[in-house]
């Protein structure tokens, strides 16, 4: 398997792209929570349905993680991570379309199923391109972006209600980003192990 040191895998292209393409569920899912009830009040619902999504998130992650462990060994882990961008995106998008409680509970089950899917193909990509000898420091490097991001997750809802009373500028922005993030990750090619004779093509995964 790949061997890198902390310092082999911050030179390469791969580990910058895919810290980029962790950073969209950060942001955008710890922004959506952080303001769930708020957001969902602004469509009309109720604290308490607002309250209950979180009980639907929770389960469906857990079911994405499952899916994702199902598809790791039969797809390359960078198309997966791709795809979970464009359902972050189908997940924002689905907001403005909340008009209902059960609205709401669709939501919440497409957004904790991605994120539970897009979660575990980090953590399984981070082995698969850097090897497990070093992977401690690895991870530690790679969770800045992710740690980073998720803090700032919140900020881009608020400063657009503060400023508009309508999270609409922020939601759109959180739209976004996942489709650049979609783009890094399938720019992430498996980079070649140290000291290997083979071409990067070999690696692909």
């Amino acid at each position: 398997e790949s061997a890198f040191t902390v310092g082999e895998a911050v030179r390469t292209r791969a580990l910058w792209l895919l810290m980029l393409a962790a950073s969209a569920q950060s942001m955008v899912s710890t922004g959506l929570m952080f303001h769930q009830i708020s957001l969902f009040g602004s469509r009309g619902l109720s604290s308490a349905t607002a309250a209950g999504v979180f009980g639907v998130i929770a389960p469906a992650m857990i079911a994405g993680q499952f899916l994702s462990g199902f598809l790791a060994d039969r797809y390359p882990l960078r198309y997966m991570v791709a795809a979970a961008q464009l359902s972050i995106t189908a997940s924002v998008l689905f907001v403005f379309l909340i008009s209902a409680p059960w609205h709401a509970f669709l939501y919440g089950a497409i957004l904790g199923l991605t994120v539970g899917f897009l979660m575990n193909s980090m953590m399984a990509i981070w082995p698969l391109y850097y090897g497990r000898q070093h992977l401690g420091s690895i991870r530690g490097v790679a969770q800045f972006a992710s740690m980073a991001a998720s803090a700032a997750g919140p900020l881009p809802l608020a400063i657009a209600f503060d400023v508009t009373n309508s999270y609409n500028a922020g939601l759109v922005i959180f739209a976004v980003v996942p489709l650049a993030c979609g783009v890094a990750a399938l720019l992430a090619i498996r980079p070649r192990a140290p000291g290997s004779t083979l071409t990067p093509a070999s690696f692909e995964s």
